[in-house]
C-alpha cells in the first residue's frame, strides 16, 4: 500500500518512483486484476474500497467509461516562466454525467500543478484548454508533462494507468533551445501566397536583426482562447488573416496580450479594415477613404524625425506587378511612412503594448539580398525602418510599479520589516566586541579571572536586541493582504488588463485559501523548500482556486493578473477653455476623489474633480516633481500611494525605453471594494489599491473663444538646429535632462495640440528651472530659420520667468510649433577646477521647462 500523499504528481521523477514502487510481482497481480475487471485502465488502490465507493454515486459515470487524451494547446510552444496552454479531450461513453479532474504537472515544476475540473454530459466528447506555467526545458528543447485523471471529479487517491502502461501517462511539447520568447504570425490562408510570404519575410528579417534567427511560429485563430495566458509565450505577433473577426475569443486574446506588453504587427492591406477595427478599438481610429494600386511608389518618412538618426528621408520602390495599398486617414497615433501623403505605416500604444499598422503590401519595406545559407534571411529591411523595428522588437516595458517597491511599501504599511544584512552583521558583532573590550579592561586591572562571569552577562546582552527585533516582527500584525495593481485603459475598450502584486503577511505558517470568480490568478513561483504539491484548479474560464498553497510565517509577495470587465468603456474627454482644461470622466459611476493629469514631459497637473465626474485643471495647478497631491499633510494611505507613484513618475526605469505616459492621461487610485481575489479566512485584513491610467481624449475648442494651454499639454523634444547640430542634453525617449559640463546649445520644438490648430497666440510665458552658476545663458525664439534672442541670464540658479514676444512666434504657432533655443556658455578659465583645488562640480543642468500659451483657435 502506497502512502496517501504519493498520488500527488509533484516532480516528474516522483511519479516514476510511485509507479515502480513495491514488488514487481504484486504490481503485476494488481494490473492483471484491474485489466480483467475493466479492460481499459489500471487502478492502483490507495484508499479503502468503502471510501472510494462513497465518492462514486450510481448516477455518475464509472472509471472505466471515461477516457482522457492530452496534447499541447494554444500556440503549441512553451517558454520558461511564461504561461501557455494544454488541451484535454474527455470522452464519456456512459449514459451518466462524468465529472472529471485532470491534473497536469510540468517537468521540474517543484510541486506546482495545473488542473481542470469539468462535467461531461453522457455520450459526448468534450475538449477543453487551460493554462500551465513551465519553468524547465529538457536539453532537446522539449517540455514533458505528466497528468492524472480522477473520474469522480475529486482527488480520490487513485492513480489510474491505461492498458499496458507502467508509468504515469505523459505528453511533450516543443520549445526553443535558447528558451527565448517567441515571434509568431497568424497566417492568412485565403489570399494570395505572395502577400502572406511578404509579411512573414518582413517579421522574420526583423527577428533576425534582434535575435539572430528567423524562426517564426505559425498560429491559427481557432486555437486561441480568451484570456491573458494563451499568447504569453510571444513577444511579437504579425496578423494577415482576414477572417480573424469571426473568432471573437481570438480577438479578445490578442487585445489582452497587447495590453500586457505584446508587440503587434497588423497588415491591414491583407486583413481588411474590419479586423483592424475589431482589434484596435479607439486606440487608432481611422477612416478608409479608398484603395489603389501602383507599380512604383515613393515612401516618405515622417518629417518630424531627426536627420541625424534617419538620414534617408525617402525611398523609391518599383515592382513588376502592381501592389495594393489603402488610403487611410488616422485619427490618432504616430505616422511613420506615407505614400502620396497617405499614411502607410502607423504606430499606436495599447495599454502597455504597441501596435504597428501597415496599409500597404509588406514588399515595400523589404528587399531581396544575397542568401547566406540556412538560418539567414533572404531579405533585408529598407533604409530608415528603425522606428518600425523599435515598435515591434524593443524590450517589453517593466511594470510601472516594480515588485520590490510594492513589497517594501506593503511591508511598511503592515508594520513588518525584514531586517537587512547590516542589522544581522551588527548583532553578530556585539558579543565579540564586548568580549574584546571587557577582556582588555579586565586584563589591565589584573582581573582576568572574572571573565568567566562576564561572558554569560555579555551573551545575554548580545541576545536581547535580536530577541526584541524578532518579537517585533512576529507580533506586529494579524494575517494581512495588501494588493497593489495597475490598469492601463485603452480608449473604446470595455475590458482591460489588471496586473500587480499581492503581499501576504502570516504571523504563523498557514495555508492560503485563494480563489476567484473573475478569472484572476495569483502566480506562485517555484520553491525548492516546499516539498508538497500546490495545485491551481480551473473550474471554468472565470472560476479558479489554489489548493494546498502553504506559506511560512512572514511576508511573501505574489504576482497577480486579472481582466477588468466593464459594461461601458472608460473615457476621459476634455477640451480647452479660458482657464485651462475642462472635461468629463466617464467611469461607470466609480468616480475617484483625487486625480492628476500626467503630461508627456514628466510634468503633472492637479485635477479638481467633482462627484459627477466633471474635472478641471489650470496652469497654476502644476505639481512639483515628486508631488502628487495638493496638500502637504498626507494620510497613511496617501503616503503609501505617493511612494508607489514615485516609482512611476520620478525614479527612472533602466529597462523602460520610453517615458511614461506616452500620451496625456488622467491618473487616479481606485480604492473601491471590488475584489478580484477571495480569501476564505474571514479574519484576514485587506487593502486594495488600483492605479488607473486613462488616456485623455481631446476635442477641439470653439473657434474664436479664448483658451489657455497648460504646460503639461505642450509636449516638446530636442530638435536639430539650422546648422545641423543636435544636442544630447535632453533625452527625447526618456524625457530627461542630462547634466553637462562644457558649453552647449539645445533647440526645443514645442508641439501645440492638433485640436487647437490653427492657433492664434496672444501670450506665451516660459518658466525655466536651471542650475548654471558662473555661466551665461542666452534664450532664443522665433521662426526655425531666424531665431532671435529674447533673454540673457547671468549665472542663473532656480526658476527664471521669460515672456516670449508674440510677433516672433505667431507664424510658427499657426503651424502648431514653438521653437525655443538655449545657449549655455562655458566656464571662465578662472572658475574651472584645477588639479590642486580638490573636487568641484562644474556641471550645469536644465531641470524643468514649462511653456504656457494663451490664444484662440481660428477658423
Amino acid at each position: 500500500m502506497l502512502s496517501n500523499r504519493s498520488h500527488h504528481p509533484r516532480p516528474v521523477a516522483s511519479f516514476r518512483r510511485i509507479a515502480r514502487a513495491g514488488s514487481l510481482a504484486i504490481l503485476g497481480l494488481l494490473l492483471t486484476w484491474s485489466c480483467s475487471a475493466s479492460g481499459q485502465e489500471v487502478a492502483v488502490l490507495q484508499k479503502p474500497a468503502s471510501e472510494v465507493a462513497a465518492v462514486a454515486p450510481n448516477n455518475i459515470a464509472g472509471p472505466g467509461q471515461v477516457s482522457v487524451a492530452m496534447r499541447t494547446g494554444g500556440i503549441g510552444r512553451y517558454v520558461p516562466n511564461r504561461w501557455s496552454m494544454v488541451t484535454g479531450k474527455i470522452t464519456n461513453a456512459s449514459p451518466n454525467l462524468a465529472p472529471s479532474l485532470i491534473v497536469v504537472t510540468p517537468l521540474g515544476s517543484e510541486g506546482l500543478q495545473f488542473a481542470r475540473r469539468v462535467d461531461v454530459p453522457p455520450g459526448l466528447s468534450f475538449e477543453t484548454a487551460w493554462p500551465v506555467l513551465v519553468h524547465k526545458l529538457s536539453p532537446q528543447g522539449l517540455v514533458e508533462f505528466q497528468y492524472l485523471h480522477f473520474p469522480s471529479g475529486e482527488d480520490d487517491g487513485l492513480i489510474r494507468l491505461g492498458k499496458n502502461e507502467r508509468e504515469i501517462p505523459s505528453f511533450s511539447g516543443l520549445s526553443q533551445k535558447d528558451a527565448r520568447p517567441l515571434c509568431g504570425i497568424m497566417i492568412d490562408s485565403t489570399s494570395e501566397p505572395a502577400d502572406e510570404s511578404a509579411t512573414q519575410a518582413m517579421i522574420a528579417t526583423m527577428h533576425f536583426v534582434s535575435e539572430g534567427n528567423i524562426r517564426v511560429v505559425s498560429i491559427n485563430a481557432r486555437d486561441l482562447r480568451a484570456g491573458t495566458e494563451c499568447l504569453d509565450g510571444l513577444d511579437q505577433l504579425a496578423i494577415t488573416d482576414p477572417e480573424l473577426q469571426k473568432y471573437p475569443e481570438a480577438c479578445e486574446c490578442i487585445r489582452m496580450w497587447v495590453q500586457r506588453g505584446g508587440r503587434l504587427l497588423l497588415a491591414m492591406e491583407g486583413t481588411g479594415s474590419e479586423v483592424a477595427e475589431a482589434i484596435l478599438g479607439d486606440c487608432l481610429p481611422f477612416t478608409v477613404v479608398g484603395e489603389t494600386t501602383a507599380n512604383a511608389v515613393t515612401l516618405e518618412l515622417n518629417p518630424e524625425y531627426t536627420k541625424n538618426q534617419y538620414p534617408v528621408r525617402s525611398v523609391d520602390r518599383e515592382f513588376p506587378e502592381p501592389i495594393r495599398y489603402l488610403r487611410v486617414q488616422p485619427g490618432a497615433g504616430e505616422v511613420i511612412w506615407t505614400v502620396d501623403g497617405w499614411p502607410v505605416a502607423m504606430r499606436a500604444d495599447m495599454g502597455n503594448g504597441t501596435v504597428l499598422v501597415t496599409s500597404i503590401s509588406s514588399d515595400v519595406f523589404i528587399q531581396t539580398t544575397e542568401w547566406h545559407g540556412e538560418g539567414s534571411p533572404s531579405h533585408e529591411l529598407i533604409a530608415s525602418t528603425r522606428r518600425m523595428h523599435e515598435a515591434l522588437f524593443s524590450k517589453r516595458n517593466p511594470p510601472l510599479i516594480p515588485e520590490r517597491a510594492a513589497a517594501a511599501s506593503a511591508a511598511e504599511l503592515i508594520g513588518y520589516e525584514i531586517p537587512s544584512r547590516s542589522v544581522a552583521f551588527w548583532l553578530l558583532l556585539i558579543l565579540p566586541v564586548g568580549l574584546l573590550v571587557g577582556g582588555v579592561a579586565l586584563q589591565r586591572k589584573s582581573l582576568g579571572e572574572r571573565l568567566i562571569f562576564v561572558v554569560p552577562v555579555l551573551s545575554l546582552l548580545a541576545a536581547a536586541p535580536a530577541a526584541w527585533i524578532g518579537f517585533q516582527i512576529r507580533s506586529v500584525a494579524p494575517m494581512t493582504v495588501i494588493e497593489t495593481a495597475v490598469v492601463q485603459s485603452s480608449p473604446g475598450m470595455t475590458n482591460a488588463v489588471e496586473e500587480g502584486f499581492a503581499t501576504a503577511f502570516l504571523p504563523s505558517p498557514a495555508e492560503l485559501k485563494v480563489s476567484s470568480n473573475t478569472g484572476a490568478v495569483m502566480d506562485v513561483l517555484q520553491d525548492s523548500t516546499i516539498s508538497d504539491y500546490r495545485r491551481l484548479i480551473w473550474r471554468s474560464a472565470s472560476e479558479v482556486s489554489w489548493v494546498n498553497l502553504k506559506q511560512p510565517a512572514g511576508l511573501r509577495t505574489y504576482k497577480t493578473r486579472a481582466i477588468v470587465r466593464r459594461q461601458q468603456s472608460l473615457r476621459a474627454i476634455a477640451t480647452f477653455d479660458e482657464k485651462g482644461l475642462r472635461g468629463q470622466l466617464q467611469a461607470n459611476g466609480q468616480i475617484p476623489s483625487v486625480a492628476l493629469l500626467a503630461g508627456v514631459n514628466r510634468e503633472n497637473l492637479a485635477v479638481s474633480l467633482d462627484e459627477s465626474g466633471e474635472f478641471r485643471c489650470e496652469a497654476s495647478d502644476s505639481l512639483a516633481r515628486g508631488q502628487f497631491f495638493r496638500t502637504s499633510l498626507l494620510s497613511d494611505d496617501q503616503l503609501f500611494q505617493s511612494k508607489l507613484m514615485r516609482q512611476v513618475f520620478v525614479l527612472p526605469a533602466k529597462d523602460r525605453t520610453e517615458a511614461f505616459p506616452s500620451v496625456p492621461s488622467l491618473v487616479y487610485w481606485d480604492t473601491s471594494e471590488s475584489k478580484q481575489l477571495q480569501f476564505e479566512d474571514s479574519t484576514v485584513r485587506r487593502q486594495r489599491s488600483v492605479l488607473t491610467v486613462q488616456p485623455l481624449e481631446l476635442t477641439p475648442p470653439d473657434v474664436g473663444v479664448p483658451i489657455t494651454i497648460p504646460p503639461q499639454l505642450l509636449s516638446y523634444r530636442s530638435a536639430a538646429t539650422v546648422t545641423g547640430g543636435f544636442s544630447s542634453i535632453f533625452n527625447n525617449l526618456k524625457r530627461e535632462w542630462i547634466p553637462f559640463e562644457s558649453a552647449a546649445e539645445t533647440l526645443l520644438e514645442f508641439q501645440i495640440p492638433p485640436v487647437c490648430l490653427p492657433f492664434d497666440v496672444e501670450s506665451a510665458e516660459l518658466e525655466l528651472l536651471i542650475r548654471a552658476g558662473s555661466r551665461e545663458v542666452k534664450v532664443f525664439s522665433g521662426p526655425y530659420e531666424n531665431l532671435q534672442q529674447v533673454s540673457l541670464l547671468q549665472s542663473p540658479l532656480g526658476t527664471q520667468s521669460i515672456t516670449l514676444p508674440i510677433d516672433l512666434i505667431k507664424s510658427e504657432c499657426r503651424n502648431g510649433k514653438v521653437f525655443v533655443q538655449f545657449n549655455i556658455s562655458d566656464l571662465g578659465d578662472s572658475m574651472k577646477a584645477s588639479e590642486l583645488s580638490g573636487e568641484q562640480d562644474d556641471s550645469w543642468q536644465i531641470e524643468r521647462v514649462l511653456l504656457s500659451l494663451k490664444g484662440r483657435r481660428s477658423p
